[in-house]
Formats: structure tokens, sequence, C-alpha cells
């Protein structure tokens, strides 16, 4: 029997409705499209921070700069595809975004490693850049009151040691670098700058101290600060300064150099090492992971958060960073670090407890 032509009109008219609510609206497809081009853009961030971080001067400022600012489209793609899309919404793409900015770029640390078990730990390290005159040492030695650490290193410290440690602590001054140890120890060496027209300051100490357990190094580093160049290519009315960048990029040598120095230095000790202070690099930069990579990084082993250490206004732009590390080799296993209270100095602490292999 012959089908009617009003069946065979609602039939493809129905086929057509089903065929238009199946296909992405156009809305949905920009929306779509907006999120996977947030995707690579967040991708292209990451590539550059972390190939170009400290060997190309826009990438050193990306670096240090906040963070926070390529996680504001997240939410607001959110709301739309919510309200717009629904479950049709590019959510994938949303996640994959969100994972970005959580981890490669923002660089947060879950002590997973650490859920494993392992060694109680029998050393306790604590190191703080104090900031000259900005430290409240009734804060710090309330401090160290409270952690008991074994060892207290100190960068730009200009004070006096006595409110801080006792006489039952062994104290070791080379310019503004303070150890103190409840161990017996001995100072090795105190490596100074080595850049012209630049006074030879102490940029690290290394102490040998010997525990009932095994002697060991202790490095006690604070290494040149990419301050000066920051504030050379950022400009409170402009935000950037590209015409300046010779200062940044001059400096980032000048860093780069100190810290394969560095390096050389320590890599002719033999026996277990800690590496410990203000080494004004964060681990994302090709400086750090050229020199330092090979070392377990105590707050990425056994921290949670993201762990910044500085905070820092400069030419209308808020720097934030964890430029300060407990580094340690294989003959250590890390169980835990977190970073102390702020208001110390502009600097927070950072506190690990280690435990020998």
């Amino acid at each position: 029997m012959p089908i009617a032509p009003a069946a065979l009109d609602n039939a493809a008219l129905m086929e057509h409705v089903v065929r238009r609510l199946s296909a992405p609206r156009p809305r949905r497809r920009l929306l779509r499209a907006t999120a996977w081009l947030y995707v690579g853009g967040l991708a292209a961030v990451w590539g550059i921070i972390h190939w170009g971080g400290d060997r190309w001067w826009l990438a050193t400022v990306a670096m240090f700069g906040p963070k926070w600012i390529y996680a504001v489209p997240l939410p607001v793609l959110a709301v739309v595809a919510l309200l717009r899309a629904g479950r049709r919404g590019p959510w994938a793409a949303l996640a994959i975004a969100a994972v970005l900015v959580t981890f490669p770029i923002g660089r947060l640390c879950i002590p997973w490693r650490t859920w494993l078990g392992g060694a109680r730990p029998n050393l306790t390290v604590l190191t703080c850049n104090t900031g000259h005159e900005r430290c409240d040492t009734s804060r710090l030695a309330a401090l160290i009151a409270d952690v008991k650490p074994d060892i207290v290193c100190l960068q730009e410290f200009r004070g006096e040691t006595e409110p801080l440690f006792n006489s039952q602590w062994r104290v070791f001054r080379s310019g503004d670098i303070v150890v103190a140890t409840r161990e017996p120890a001995a100072r090795i060496d105190v490596v100074k700058r080595a850049m012209p027209k630049r006074w030879p300051r102490p940029i690290c100490q290394i102490v040998r101290i010997d525990r009932s357990s095994g002697p060991f190094f202790l490095a006690a580093v604070h290494c040149l600060s990419p301050r000066h160049g920051l504030a050379a290519v950022t400009d409170a009315r402009t935000i950037l300064a590209p015409s300046r960048q010779s200062v940044l990029v001059e400096q980032t040598f000048n860093r780069r150099s100190e810290h394969q120095r560095l390096r050389a230095r320590l890599r002719e000790l033999e026996g277990p090492l800690l590496v410990v202070g203000d080494f004004n690099v964060p681990t994302t930069s090709t400086i750090y992971r050229q020199c330092w990579a090979h070392l377990q990084n105590a707050f990425t082993e056994a921290g949670w958060g993201w762990g910044y250490t500085v905070n820092i206004q400069q030419g209308g732009l808020a720097f934030s960073a964890r430029v300060d590390h407990v580094l340690a080799d294989d003959s250590w296993r890390v169980a835990e670090c977190w970073q102390g209270p702020d208001g110390i100095s502009d600097h927070r602490p950072v506190i690990a407890r280690l435990s020998t292999r």
C-alpha cells in the first residue's frame, strides 16, 4: 500500500527535528571552540615557562609573575557552559584546563610519596631569609622553640644570634649567612660571589656535621636575586618595558653562572649532602633543572600546596614564587615539609624533616 504524502512530510519533519537537536548549536560550537582555544593557550604558557624560564626574558617574567591570572577564564567558561550547554558543555576541555592551571603552571604539590610510609624522621631543618632589618626576631625565636630544629639556616641576617641560639648551639656565620646546629660541626669552605664590580660577598657556607649516625655535609646558600632585573622590565604604567630587557638578560646570565659554580663545588664533596637556603629560582626555572634537579626537593616530595615563599610587588605586578628550598641527595628520605608562618620577614620559612636511608 503506498505511503501518503502527508506521512512522508511528517517523517521528514521529525527526522529534521531530531537532527537539529542532536547537532551542536552555533553557540555550543563557539563555546567548545573557545574552551579548546583556552586549553591551547594554557599549554603554550606552560611550554614557554618550562623551556624559556630564565632563558628568555619574557618567559622569566611569566615564571615569576602571578599564576592566578591564567585561571580567570576557567570559572567564567564553566558557568557559561552550565547555563548554555548543560551536560553537552565542553567539560573535557575545562577539566584539562583545570589540570594545566593547577599542576604544570601553578605547581601544586601533593605529598603522595610520603603516603607510602618510610622510616621515622631523625633530622629537622629550618631555613629562612630574614630580610635584614625586616626580620621579626621574636617570632623567629618562637618558631625555633616550637619546631625544635636540629639545623637552622638563615640568609640576610644582620642581627645578633644570641637571642636565637644559646650555648648548646654551634653557630657559623659568614656575611649574612648563618648556620646553627646542635651537633658537632666544622666549617669546610665559604664560596663567594665572583662578579665584576661586585663585592665578593659569601653565597654559600659548607659545614660538615658529625652525627652519631654518620657525618654529612650541609651547604647553606643565598644566590643572586632576579629582583633588579624584574624591576627593570616591569612598569607601573605600561606593565612591561621591553626596552630595558638587557638588564634582566645580563642578570639571568650572572645568576646561571653562580648556580653552575655552586653545583661544581658541591660535586667535589664526598658524602651525604643537604643544600638549603634561598636559591632565588623556582623549580620551573631552567637554571634549577640544570643545576639542582638531581637532588630531591623536600617540598616537592613531601609538601602540600603551592608553597610560595616570597611575594613582592614590582612595577605594578605581584610576583610570587617558591624560591627557598631544602634539597637532599639520595642518602636521605624526606618525611615532611611545610612552610612556617608569615610575618617573620618578606620570606616564609621552610621546615623539613628527613631520615637517613
